[in-house]
């Protein structure tokens, strides 16, 4: 079902470009995606945006094509994220296709140096524009999560998923199949200035993502506290996943996601028996 690919330690490496700001390492061609639309995490409360990614990545027929840094990435570097019986490299962000859905899924894992998000986000923009020649059916995807103890008091009871777009692209064939689904418009409130505007605690680059991004973007988001939140970003998963594809709306329960093998010493090993009476 996967046909994933890890850079390979000592190996052929690719070609080592520098695109505006960020540093590409392209294991693959094409390097241009007309018609394809891209999905990648804000970095934000429980790790929730990165966690759907995962699963996207592992779950669909998607290959590696390239590894991405800037340097307001605080940099990383571990095993392979998504198969534990090679030398595979994971980075601070890596960028992987999936033909069959004409999607790109940016998998970024690191947050931002103190003082360099608006700096990153213009980078990261300049990034889009290359990957994504310009496009009507081109959408950019930010999954992300919001601190669900700062919710308002209309956000208290039903679905904890919402979705967040500018006015601008309300008629996108996308975001109409997305309200289809089910989840609910992300609610505004009133600022201290008196203008309605969004209240994202926790959501990390979302805001600036949606603002700054040359391509019409749609923010998907989950109330979540920090903690086991695999099932939620199942649930994320599942959401972006039916609003991409030819899903219908009774479909997105029935996913059945694979859960990527770095995932099984995420909360460490359970407490030994012998500390409890």
């Amino acid at each position: 079902m996967t046909n994933n690919r890890s850079i390979e330690c000592g190996g052929d490496f690719g070609d080592f470009v520098t695109l505006g700001e960020m540093d590409i390492l392209w294991l693959t061609d094409p390097r241009k995606f007309p018609g394809y639309s891209l999905i990648l995490p804000s970095v934000s409360i429980a790790n929730i945006g990165q966690l759907a990614v995962d699963i996207l990545i592992f779950s669909l027929p998607t290959e590696q094509i390239a590894v991405v840094h800037h340097s307001a990435l605080l940099p990383i570097a571990g095993c392979g994220a998504y198969n534990d019986t090679d030398s595979g490299l994971t980075t601070s962000a890596d960028l992987h296709v999936c033909h069959e859905l004409k999607l790109l899924i940016l998998q970024i894992r690191a947050p931002t140096a103190k003082g360099k998000r608006q700096e990153f986000v213009e980078a990261l923009n300049k990034f889009i524009q290359d990957v994504l020649p310009s496009s009507e059916t081109s959408i950019v995807w930010v999954l992300a999560g919001c601190q669900a103890a700062n919710r308002g008091d209309a956000q208290l009871s039903g679905r904890p998923l919402r979705f967040y777009h500018l006015p601008q692209i309300s008629d996108l064939t996308n975001l109409i199949k997305l309200r289809s689904l089910g989840p609910p418009a992300l609610e505004e409130f009133i600022n201290d200035r008196g203008e309605m505007e969004p209240f994202l605690p926790g959501a990390g680059l979302t805001k600036k993502l949606l603002d700054s991004c040359s391509l019409p973007c749609i923010a998907l988001l989950m109330f979540v506290d920090e903690g086991e939140n695999t099932v939620d970003a199942m649930t994320l998963a599942s959401y972006c996943h039916a609003a991409v594809s030819e899903s219908k709306p009774d479909d997105v329960t029935k996913m059945k996601w694979r859960v990527p093998p770095s995932w099984k010493n995420m909360f460490g090993a359970p407490a030994p028996s012998s500390i409890f009476l």
